[in-house]
């Protein structure tokens, strides 16, 4: 069976890249307005007729779901040719007597279904005549007829025409969406496949579904294992080899091989261009900031040149990270300020770019000083690239206690995660580790691993699993407290993990708690609290009074042994990079402990922030979505139209935010 049939979208959840099409679609079907007539818009394979056959579907579904996708069990989804006619415009004609003889044979014939639905496809072959006639027949539909068509084409259609329908445009998916889409695809039927060749038949095929899928089904048809050098093989991509020479030479300033590479290369001027511009861009945001982000599918597939590139270009420079992104910056202005032209102007600004990467990035000192701000956001890039937790501060000594920046780290995080989610910590488990040789050594590892194992199993995604825990020393052995949030679905997945790990010889789970419904904000504070109630008083001057500002009762109060290892740990979704990708772009979050605002701890105002949150992010999400579909030809100029937003929102602190609740400021 053919892959893009056997896939074809059976509910609006299994439509891929088109949320405003489907959230239209499902808007007039729970509203039940079913007098709306529609037309599609969008280039061929992009999925119109299917979101068409769906939306009829679900019109006339006995028991559609909260979505408005039909059942796919009632008499009407089984049998949709009761109601649904579908006419091929170009095939079976367009004239004048054509739509009449289809529109008189269903105008009156709604029989047992909801609504007839006559959907005209390839509506862009309708004559003027045509188009007149079923123009007066939209006028004078009954309730139970609607009319729709789809198109590749809208412009051949009359003004009134198209002033009595609901254009719904069909976009083409984005490099993110097609990528995932077939690494969906791939995985249910089992193909062998490199994530780099699936980026390479992103690139190499339209992004449409049809295409996409077909290309998959070929090339998996093959019985090989679908890797780069297949997809490259297959659809003729030498460019992905010329590209990634070419740039190789550039980094280590190979003047004859960049000359020879350019000589072999086929493209035109302004297509090599075109991939090197991208090829930097692509660089300077995953390589350099860290940012997953796809700027081309075939620049994206090349993960091994990109990476070369920017390590070959640091070593010949001699330049750390932070020099690294102010070169790469170099670079992304060069091409902002030499504008595409004709093709000699174009060969002319090619060497001048080789003459800058080869001499004039040399001289790193006329770089430019690089703020405190500016290495601020580099540090955390470079964290969140290496997925390390950002360094303390250097001192003479590490105190093998628990310290205030210790519970100022347990505290932001607990509190995040309610700002992030609207959810609060539910679960609470006491793990003792007994006495042995290398006590310590043990402890840590056998902690990672049941994270790592909790990770695995319950979810490493907010919406699953989320956990902190803090590893002491009593009585001599060692105790894990772990405070985490479970979903109901996982609940027996966190007990198996915690079974399985006390199962080792000297382990044992010597408490387990679920949180209550009715008070999960007491619950979750009161957790966090008691992972904090170790701190001691002869740590610092304010160590004693830190406890009663948190609402740390004197029951609490612990006095653990010295711990020489790491002693608190977070889940995969704490860590500073899964915090830094929830806060882009730049949202950090509140922090009620760093604003000295004692009293705002435990208040529960993070359920409040969690709208407003939401709302801002959406809306910051959406404007860069925006710039990303307007510049996407145009790389540096959406490198700059979008570092603007950056910068600009940048400016404005987690406090000033808009919201619409008042808090300790």
């Amino acid at each position: 069976m053919d892959w893009e049939n056997k896939y074809r979208p059976r509910t609006f959840s299994d439509v891929r890249g088109q949320p405003h099409a489907v959230k239209q679609l499902a808007g007039l079907i729970r509203r039940g307005q079913r007098r709306r007539h529609l037309l599609l818009s969008g280039a061929v394979g992009s999925g119109k007729t299917s979101l068409m056959r769906l939306f009829a579907q679900g019109l006339n579904c006995v028991a559609p779901e909260s979505d408005g996708s039909p059942c796919g069990s009632c008499e009407f989804c089984i049998d949709p040719a009761r109601y649904f006619i579908e006419w091929d415009t170009a095939g079976r004609g367009g004239s004048k007597d054509d739509i009449l003889r289809v529109v008189g044979q269903n105008a009156l014939a709604v029989g047992r279904s909801k609504v007839r639905v006559v959907f005209f496809d390839e509506c862009h072959a309708l004559t003027v005549d045509a188009q007149d006639a079923i123009l007066k027949s939209i006028e004078e539909a009954g309730p139970g007829l609607a009319f729709c068509f789809a198109t590749t084409e809208p412009k051949p259609l009359r003004p009134a025409l198209l002033s009595r329908l609901c254009d719904i445009r069909i976009r083409s998916l984005t490099p993110d969406d097609a990528y995932e889409y077939l690494k969906w695809i791939a995985d249910q039927e089992n193909a062998r496949f490199d994530p780099a060749a699936l980026h390479l038949i992103v690139a190499a095929k339209p992004p449409y579904a049809r295409d996409l899928v077909i290309a998959l089904q070929e090339l998996a048809g093959l019985g090989r294992h679908i890797d780069a050098k297949l997809v490259k093989e297959y659809y003729d991509l030498s460019a992905c080899d010329h590209l990634s020479q070419y740039c190789q030479a550039l980094a280590v300033g190979d003047r004859t091989m960049q000359s020879r590479v350019m000589r072999e290369w086929s493209d035109s001027v302004h297509e090599k261009r075109k991939w090197i511009e991208s090829f930097i861009c692509a660089v300077y945001y995953n390589n350099i900031l860290g940012q997953e982000h796809i700027v081309d599918p075939m620049v994206h597939s090349l993960v091994e040149a990109r990476q070369g590139f920017a390590e070959q270009l640091r070593g010949r420079l001699r330049v750390d990270l932070i020099r690294l992104k102010s070169v790469f910056e170099r670079m992304m202005k060069f091409w902002s300020q030499h504008p595409q032209s004709s093709e000699s102007a174009a060969y002319l600004t090619l060497g001048l770019f080789e003459a800058l990467i080869n001499d004039g990035l040399s001289a790193v000192h006329d770089l430019g000083r690089i703020d405190r701000s500016e290495r601020r956001d580099v540090d955390a890039a470079v964290n969140d690239a290496t997925g390390r937790e950002p360094k303390a501060p250097e001192t003479t000594s590490r105190s093998m206690y628990l310290e205030r920046s210790d519970v100022r780290d347990i505290v932001n995080k607990a509190s995040f995660f309610a700002q992030d989610t609207g959810k609060y910590l539910n679960t609470t488990a006491r793990i003792e580790i007994a006495r042995s040789v290398d006590l310590e050594a043990r402890g840590e590892g056998e902690l990672k691993s049941l994270f790592q194992m909790l990770d695995a199993r319950v979810g490493s995604t907010f919406e699953q699993f989320a956990g902190l825990a803090l590893l002491e020393r009593e009585q001599g052995m060692l105790v894990a407290r772990i405070v985490a949030y479970v979903d109901d679905e996982s609940v027996a997945e966190f007990e198996q993990a915690c079974a399985t790990a006390s199962s080792r010889p000297g382990m044992r789970v010597a408490e387990m708690q679920f949180g209550p419904t009715t008070n999960a904000l007491a619950f979750h504070w009161n957790a966090v609290r008691e992972l904090c109630a170790g701190l001691q008083p002869d740590n610092g001057a304010d160590d004693a009074d830190l406890r009663q500002l948190l609402g740390i009762s004197k029951t609490m109060w612990r006095a653990p042994g010295p711990v020489a290892c790491q002693r608190v740990y977070f889940s995969r979704c704490l860590t500073a990079r899964s915090i830094a990708a929830a806060c882009f772009p730049e949202m950090p979050s509140l922090s009620a402990f760093d604003a000295n605002a004692w009293k705002w701890i435990a208040h529960g105002w993070e359920a409040k922030e969690f709208l407003d949150r939401r709302r801002e992010l959406d809306l910051r999400r959406g404007q860069l979505e925006t710039v990303r579909r307007r510049w996407q030809d145009d790389p540096v100029r959406y490198a700059r139209e979008r570092d603007e937003h950056l910068h600009a929102w940048r400016n404005i602190p987690p406090e000033a935010r808009a919201r619409r609740w008042r808090g300790w400021w």
